[in-house]
């Protein structure tokens, strides 16, 4: 009897045993499958997450694009005004109308003018808001011409493209390129327009 006691008692006992392991491992498999629910969850908000930046960038890519174009149909548009006041300078009767004059001087004073930098700037921070502010934070050094400069770049515009805009040579583009790298003390194996991209 005493022995049957021991063997119900040791019975029991591994019954206990085998229920709080059978209750240790479907906690345990309860745990793992909600840490990978949870892993998968941060996984496809990651990919939403990656998916909207990469929205977002060709979107700003795409106005970029637009506000090139805009730049550039300007700068035609104000070569074309200067190579008209040539043209006339260079014609004896017409440069000696006076009214004519008048309105030359006119063109040649709105040529001049930064207004349509004042534009260009209002729609470059539309499309890359804080840009401009964080880049004259980090360079206080730069004038108004490099950041002109620099924006072009930033649009990612070819050398000969930022000449037409800033009516110089390609060779002063170049120079002046080479001189905005000094100041802001550039690494050789960085780019300016992939320092500008990280900014």
């Amino acid at each position: 009897m005493q022995l049957q006691k021991e063997h119900k008692f040791c019975y029991s006992i591994n019954i206990i045993f085998l229920l709080i392991f059978t209750l240790l491992i479907l906690i345990q498999r309860q745990k793992k499958l909600t840490a990978q629910r949870r892993n998968l969850e941060l996984e496809k908000q990651i990919q939403e997450m990656n998916s909207e930046r990469e929205l977002l960038h060709k979107e700003i890519e795409l106005r970029n694009r637009k506000l090139s174009t805009r730049a550039l149909y300007l700068s035609g548009r104000n070569q074309l005004i200067n190579n008209l006041i040539m043209s006339i300078e260079n014609i004896p009767k017409l440069s000696k109308i006076s009214s004519l004059d008048i309105h030359i001087k006119h063109l040649k004073d709105y040529l001049k003018s930064d207004n349509e930098w004042e534009t260009f700037v209002f729609h470059f921070e539309e499309v890359n808001p804080g840009f401009l502010a964080r880049l004259r934070k980090r360079h206080p050094e730069l004038t108004s011409n490099d950041m002109r400069y620099i924006a072009y770049i930033y649009m990612n515009l070819t050398t000969k493209e930022i000449s037409n805009l800033l009516s110089i040579t390609i060779y002063a583009s170049k120079k002046r390129k080479e001189r905005i790298i000094s100041k802001i003390k550039l690494p050789n194996d960085i780019t300016l327009y992939s320092y500008l991209s990280n900014i």
